[in-house]
């Protein structure tokens, strides 16, 4: 699925066409690439509630709330999270684990800041680890990736997030906190792939058209916010990224924007902007 960048769910991200995936190399090293997906894991990008209800007592498994809000919503993930979550989670704060010395929002911190919150927080990158979020699947696929892309082996993003857990019945912690933040901590080694993103000089090329055919840029946004009929606020320019396509990230999830659509599903969504 989809991977954001910058923000929870309004992100450029680089995805190669399939039958042109080989010739990324000019870019971003196919090797780097594949390594960066083909990491060995006990789980698939996408677990269900029924397995993780089985999984909650296992003291490798770590289950993290990864939501976020955008201002315009005037809700506070944290504070949602001190009152009911998922037995056991811990709250990844996407405001706050953030390059703080960038000017743009949300960029992606040092790895040595990294190790020094994911520790904070009880998580190690030898972990088995579970990313929900609020909405369903609106910002846990931010967190996976920023996991994944630290050097974390075994992560995944729980399908239909706690929206579908709490409507399946399944168990919910309300009260005192008891995850693995309240134990001895331990330290999460992060070994940053720089290669699992793309940086200005990267779309650059491919705006001028240098290896315009090996890649596609992919605006994940809403389309009126691709269209620029959508005030960003002060300093901030309405449209999108030269050459980009626009393929909103609600059309990857079902109707009731809480899962991934199915596999033949999404082939036929990226078949047709290919």
């Amino acid at each position: 699925f989809l991977e954001s960048i910058n923000t929870a769910n309004m992100f450029t991200n680089i995805f190669s066409r399939p039958l042109r995936r080989a010739s990324l190399t000019q870019i971003l090293p196919s090797n780097s690439v594949r390594s960066f997906y083909a990491t060995k894991t006990e789980l698939p990008p996408l677990v269900t509630g029924e397995w993780l209800q089985t999984q909650l007592d296992r003291a490798n498994v770590k289950v993290v709330d990864g939501s976020f809000h955008l201002p315009s919503a005037n809700r506070d993930a944290a504070k949602e999270f001190s009152q009911q979550r998922i037995p056991g989670a811990t709250f990844f704060d996407v405001n706050e684990i953030r390059d703080k010395k960038s000017k743009f929002p949300r960029m992606m911190p040092s790895a040595q800041d990294f190790e020094v919150a994911m520790s904070q927080i009880g998580v190690t990158n030898t972990d088995i680890i579970v990313v929900y979020d609020c909405a369903g699947i609106y910002s846990s696929p931010r967190v996976w990736y920023m996991l994944k892309s630290m050097g974390a082996q075994n992560v995944a993003v729980l399908n239909g997030g706690f929206p579908l857990w709490k409507k399946e019945g399944r168990p919910i912690e309300e009260g005192p906190m008891t995850g693995t933040y309240q134990t001895e901590k331990k330290a999460f080694s992060a070994k940053f792939n720089a290669r699992s993103f793309a940086n200005f000089r990267d779309i650059n090329r491919m705006i001028i058209g240098v290896d315009s055919e090996q890649a596609t840029i992919v605006d994940a946004r809403s389309m009126k916010r691709f269209k620029g009929e959508i005030d960003e606020g002060p300093g901030k320019k309405a449209g999108h990224i030269p050459t980009s396509v626009s393929l909103c990230y609600t059309n990857v999830l079902t109707s009731d924007g809480l899962q991934m659509k199915s596999v033949g599903e999404l082939k036929q969504v990226f078949d047709e902007k290919n």
